[in-house]
């Protein structure tokens, strides 16, 4: 039985705990021996105990802790505790004890021999604090270090399966990048040429990180191993496919958002299909307008009986087609406006007469101009140019 996100989320927190135990251990302990530092100095009014010094230890170091897990945590809250903490100590704590002899024991000892126990108490304390704090952050050091070799690995494995596309096919000219968000992305862009048709898939996997890359990584070979057979399979047949793979192989929390177009090599047809995604947009150079192709169908990995249906398009002598993912019209200023699908669109028809290239790379620094986003960034122009020029 599958763990629920809640119990993952508990998993998480319990072994980051468990990871922070030493580092909390050295504090605690480097803290707590100015407990006995004090009870040295108060035993020169009244013969204090070492047990006396232990339960100073005792107190110093959790005030320590308390201030640690405030500021590491952010739980502001806690200023109320450290703030009264010293006022009823005495009452609560202290006092008791007192009454209760602990005070006592060991009193009966010179006042050589009680400081040289509270001296050898506090001394250990630091010794084993310090030791206990070293080792903590080397662990921590080497675990950045491999976790550093890791992330450099997945950036690398990123760039070769997302690659930058910028080529011309028969009459289109066809760009594509893609800027993830950390070290290895969830999105996927890619492009399969055949005799007489080229096939441009954009898919967005939920999430990011190296999580969503791996996800992305096996969309990619499956979509690959369908869509360069020779014969190319129909779309809504491909689309079907990829998504009983998906529905099967990830977790129930995960999906992905596809698009695919599928031209022929002439620019004159293009038939579009779309799981879950954004509307495609076709600039119509004759109307001098951006038209939307609109999604009907759920995200892949959502369920299995799911249906596809292409959408025949029409092109002519000066159109684009522009594939992108949430994370372009996501961008947002402070005040939490986004980009959005209006501006994005706007942008196309501003930049209806550029090549692909300038296209794609106006539309991304539109976007980053308008404002930040915490999702990868990807898009895919196709062009269909007024004329053709020579290789």
């Amino acid at each position: 039985m599958n763990p629920t996100p809640a119990q993952r989320r508990r998993g998480l927190r319990g072994r980051h705990a468990a990871s922070e135990a030493p580092l909390y251990a050295g504090i605690f302990m480097v803290f707590a021996s100015f407990g006995s530092l004090i009870a040295m100095v108060m035993g020169g009014a009244e013969p204090w105990g070492w047990l006396a010094g232990a339960a100073g230890c005792v107190f110093s170091g959790m005030n320590a802790l308390i201030w640690a897990h405030m500021f590491s945590r952010r739980r502001w809250w806690l200023f109320l505790v450290v703030g009264v903490l010293p006022f009823i100590a005495g009452p609560l704590y202290f006092n008791p004890l007192h009454r209760m002899g602990v005070f006592e024991v060991g009193a009966a000892f010179s006042p050589f021999v009680r400081r040289v126990v509270l001296a050898t108490m506090g001394v250990t304390l630091i010794s084993c604090g310090f030791t206990l704090i070293i080792w903590y952050v080397t662990r921590r050091e080497r675990q950045a270090a491999a976790f550093g070799a890791e992330l450099d690995v997945a950036q690398r494995l990123h760039a070769a399966l997302v690659p930058e596309v910028d080529r011309r096919v028969g009459a289109l000219e066809i760009f594509g990048v893609s800027h993830p968000s950390s070290e290895m992305g969830g999105d996927l862009i890619d492009i399969v040429e055949r005799e007489s048709q080229v096939d441009l898939v954009l898919a967005d996997v939920s999430g990011h990180g190296v999580g969503a890359g791996v996800v992305m990584a096996m969309v990619k070979a499956a979509e690959r191993m369908r869509l360069t057979r020779p014969e190319g399979p129909p779309l809504d047949g491909f689309l079907t496919d990829l998504n009983r793979l998906v529905t099967q192989l990830t977790s129930p929390e995960m999906f992905v958002t596809l698009a695919v177009a599928r031209l022929s090599l002439d620019g004159q047809r293009a038939e579009v299909g779309l799981a879950g995604h954004l509307p495609v947009l076709h600039w119509i150079a004759s109307e001098k307008r951006v038209a939307r192709i609109e999604n009907a169908s759920l995200p892949l990995g959502i369920t299995l009986d799911e249906r596809f249906a292409p959408q025949i398009v029409t092109i002519s002598p000066g159109d684009a087609l522009v594939l992108y993912t949430d994370g372009l019209i996501e961008s947002s200023r402070p005040d939490g406006e986004q980009f959005g699908l209006v501006r994005l669109a706007a942008e196309v028809a501003r930049l209806a007469d550029a090549p692909a290239r300038a296209m794609g790379e106006g539309l991304i620094r539109a976007a980053r101009a308008f404002g930040g986003s915490g999702d990868d960034q990807s898009v895919l122009v196709v062009r269909a140019p007024y004329h053709r020029s020579d290789p």
